[in-house]
């Protein structure tokens, strides 16, 4: 007759741990992520860009074979996508470069669910941003499960201009 701790040990072998978010991605996608280098991410959550080392970085991510929609986490990031960063960071460079790498408009972050759109419309009062985001397929009313629109986002952060934006092009404010 087995042992009470014998009968522990053989249950607690046979639990499986979860999987990390990389090798999440991997038996979604069937393919290896890309490591991100830490840099990549460090200046993705700057407000500026100036010498262009955080588009290089990002360049090179794309060109070696990274998936432009990933999730990453590290120490500071939590399931964000690099297009996810550099809307929240306002790289409108880099948001575009994403954008036409194939970088999904409204794939939402693993922390709250929140599209690029949404994302967005907090930070700064940027419609050129927006307006990038919904030229590439932001669903402009968010996703359905939304609690608000990015319209009504928009006028509760008094982002004017933004809001603006989003009503010429059919925005509902709910």
């Amino acid at each position: 007759m087995a042992t009470k701790k014998s009968q522990t040990a053989v249950r607690s072998s046979r639990r499986r741990t979860p999987p990390t978010a990389r090798e999440a991605h991997e038996m979604l996608t069937g393919k290896k992520p890309v490591k991100v280098d830490s840099a990549l991410i460090k200046g993705l959550l700057q407000r500026d860009d100036p010498k262009g080392t955080t588009l290089a970085a990002v360049r090179r991510y794309v060109e070696s074979g990274g998936d432009v929609n990933e999730l990453h986490t590290t120490p500071r990031v939590f399931m964000e996508s690099l297009l996810h960063l550099a809307v929240a960071h306002g790289h409108l460079e880099i948001t575009r470069y994403l954008l036409e790498h194939g970088a999904d408009a409204n794939l939402p972050n693993g922390g709250p669910g929140e599209t690029p759109l949404q994302i967005a419309v907090g930070p700064w009062d940027d419609p050129k941003l927006v307006a990038l985001l919904l030229d590439h397929g932001a669903a402009i009313d968010g996703p359905p499960e939304a609690d608000r629109t990015p319209l009504a986002e928009a006028i509760a952060a008094g982002r004017t201009r933004i809001a603006t934006l989003l009503r010429k092009r059919g925005a509902r404010e709910g």
